[in-house]
């Protein structure tokens, strides 16, 4: 990364790279370049600033809707959040 003349590191969603986030997150550290992702275990690793979704309550909002539709309610009439 230095060696390229990197000044900052920004990770995407890619599956290869989320594998390695302990290590994108320590090379980061060891030659001190901010590091922005959108994963919070990248931020809890060292980096910068974590800016992405919250997954913590799509699973329920899933089983809501999913639920209202299987109880007769038409998707067309639910709200798009």
């Amino acid at each position: 990364m230095v060696r390229e003349g990197a000044t900052a590191v920004l990770i995407l969603a890619d599956a290869k790279q989320v594998s390695r986030t302990d290590q994108i997150a320590q090379l980061a550290r060891q030659h001190r370049l901010p590091l922005m992702s959108p994963f919070r275990r990248l931020t809890e690793a060292g980096g910068l600033m974590s800016y992405g979704i919250d997954w913590s309550g799509v699973d329920r909002d899933l089983a809501v809707y999913t639920a209202r539709v299987l109880g007769g309610t038409k998707p067309s009439e639910l709200p798009f959040e």
